[in-house]
């Protein structure tokens, strides 16, 4: 019998198992996280050390292999304080897990332009593996002004920049209709359990729900969250549903409050971000960034 320890448990989690005993299937497994389907609910086990989620539960796995230790398919359930997975002994024990408040959506108006100045000079300090993909270099050409993209890049990255382009502009000029298009256009699109797409909206929605016209932006994320379940990856639906909810996880959270502090807070938020997935963290810094240049473009002081 194997018994692992939950640390931490996110408000929405415990909330969903107080409701009534919580029943699904084991959706996919990898090396430091489990994610967990009941229903139309994403329920994540992460390592510890890799932070918080708004739909997670961290537990210390240690050196645990988890590809043996979970089977895609398997059944679980959540009752009691303990999630138990069958057949076999696996529990995880959520009874001490402390309780966590998902992030809140929070960019304070001085990270528009000195947060954004530092963010947008790190990631341009960035070299090899980090940007060596053809739409990661692309966006660090066009951080002051739009590059066209070489012939021979690849079809999905070229859709990638022209959304991204189209979704900027569209913001720029209040014409919302356009915003929706290339914003649902983008979902899916690329690569990774997160795809790029996904994440560089997750990081750019997420400036527009703090700083731009709220009621506008709070429509476009709920048409997002919305549409990303049939059109992207059950991961990157439920993270953007959260982030319709004004949830982000605790990385993210981290970086939005570095954003209004010293430089080397930002550094160290921002490198604790690369961290997040393949190419997930630089992704979501860089559609972060391209919302504050956007806002910056706009009169703020007609937000509504």
């Amino acid at each position: 019998m194997v018994e692992i320890e939950a640390v931490s448990i996110a408000a929405p989690v415990f909330r969903l198992a107080r409701s009534g005993q919580v029943t699904g299937i084991t959706h996919s497994v990898f090396d430091h996280t489990v994610n967990l389907l009941s229903g139309e609910h994403l329920i994540a086990l992460t390592d510890y050390h890799n932070g918080n989620l708004p739909y997670g539960i961290c537990c210390r796995f240690e050196d645990l292999n988890l590809h043996n230790l979970f089977r895609r398919g398997r059944a679980f359930s959540i009752q009691g304080g303990l999630a138990r997975f069958s057949p076999g002994g696996l529990s995880v024990q959520l009874g001490a897990a402390e309780i966590w408040q998902p992030e809140p959506l929070v960019i304070g108006t001085a990270a528009v332009d000195r947060g954004g100045e530092n963010l947008a000079g790190w990631l341009l300090s960035l070299n090899g593996a980090p940007v060596s993909q053809p739409h990661l270099r692309w966006l660090a050409e066009s951080v002051n002004g739009y590059h066209t993209l070489p012939a021979n890049i690849g079809v999905w990255s070229t859709r990638f920049a022209a959304r991204v382009m189209r979704l900027t502009h569209s913001v720029e000029v209040a014409d919302w209709s356009s915003v929706e298009e290339a914003a649902v256009g983008l979902l899916g699109l690329g690569i990774g359990l997160t795809p790029s797409g996904d994440d560089f909206l997750a990081g750019f929605l997420a400036t527009g729900l703090a700083l731009g016209p709220s009621s506008a932006f709070q429509h476009l994320a709920h048409t997002v969250a919305g549409r990303a379940r049939t059109n992207t990856t059950l991961v990157s639906a439920a993270l953007l549903r959260a982030l319709s909810r004004g949830q982000v996880g605790e990385r993210f959270g981290t970086l939005l409050a570095a954003l209004d502090g010293s430089p080397s807070d930002l550094e160290a938020a921002a490198k604790n971000m690369l961290e997040f997935g393949s190419s997930s963290g630089i992704e979501t810094m860089y559609g972060l960034l391209y919302g504050l240049r956007t806002m910056d473009r706009i009169d703020l002081s007609k937000s509504e």
